[in-house]
């Protein structure tokens, strides 16, 4: 293990302790609680911007795979710090924490260099990356929005009252979040399987496994947006469409990680 790969895995960690500090909050709202959850995500935040730069000057554009996957987890826990500015979305805190961590745990066992495909320049690999990584990052998005408001809802339904100093987002919002990140991943996302698709074709004409998951995971959230914007789709079933595609999309990112 090189010492960067050490210092990736203290970085998951910290995104880790924040997903269990953020847990503990929800369930014990008042106290020291929600600060030293909002503490312990600041730690992670400061940490991974250096870590990051050490390691795109040690391995350029060979490392530009974990590099971006690193900047993906960094990115969904920085939006979510900078969503509670407006939004009451305290409790989305251990899901946006844990999505990051995820993806930092992804990042890690990212050790293969870039290599460049026959079929792609260089740029175009480039770019096909960054788009389906900032594809799933807005996803990522998306998938917690959708994870908080089948929780509230069934909350809702159950006449449950939320813990004292507990302060619950609206469905509304919930939703509408939802939607701000089908609206911003889809479109790079689509790109990035167009730039992608030279890859898709191997040998004999076969596909890649990981290419017909992606795109049918594209086709979900497609239809979910379509839905949402024509005939105003929204509840239970398009939050678990929005969860089930990004979970499919994780997958993807994890099999292409670990394979040789």
């Amino acid at each position: 293990m090189r010492p960067l790969d050490l210092w990736f895995l203290v970085g998951v960690a910290l995104f880790v302790l924040s997903a269990l500090v953020h847990l503990v909050a929800l369930w014990r709202p008042l106290g020291r609680a929600p600060r030293l959850a909002a503490r312990a995500l600041e730690v992670g935040l400061a940490f991974w911007p250096p870590l990051l730069a050490c390691w795109w000057l040690h391995h350029g554009g060979e490392g530009l795979n974990r590099l971006l996957l690193g900047a993906s987890a960094w990115t969904v826990a920085a939006l979510y710090r900078a969503s509670l500015l407006r939004y009451p979305l305290a409790p989305l805190g251990s899901v946006a924490s844990g999505t990051a961590a995820a993806l930092g745990a992804l990042a890690f066992m990212f050790t293969r260099p870039v290599t460049l495909d026959p079929h792609l320049s260089r740029w175009a690999l480039y770019g096909h990356i960054a788009l389906a990584l900032g594809g799933l990052t807005a996803f990522s998005v998306s998938a917690g929005a959708s994870g908080l408001y089948l929780w509230v809802e069934r909350r809702l339904k159950s006449k449950r009252r939320p813990a004292p100093g507990t302060r619950l987002p609206s469905l509304a919002t919930l939703d509408a979040l939802c939607l701000r990140g089908l609206l911003a991943g889809f479109p790079l996302y689509t790109l990035a399987l167009l730039l992608g698709s030279a890859r898709a074709f191997q040998g004999h004409g076969g596909l890649h496994l990981s290419y017909v998951v992606s795109a049918g995971a594209w086709l979900v959230y497609g239809g979910v947006l379509q839905a949402r914007l024509t005939a105003g789709w929204r509840g239970r079933r398009a939050a678990w469409l929005t969860i089930g595609s990004f979970v499919a999309l994780l997958l993807v990112v994890a099999q292409y990680s670990v394979r040789a």
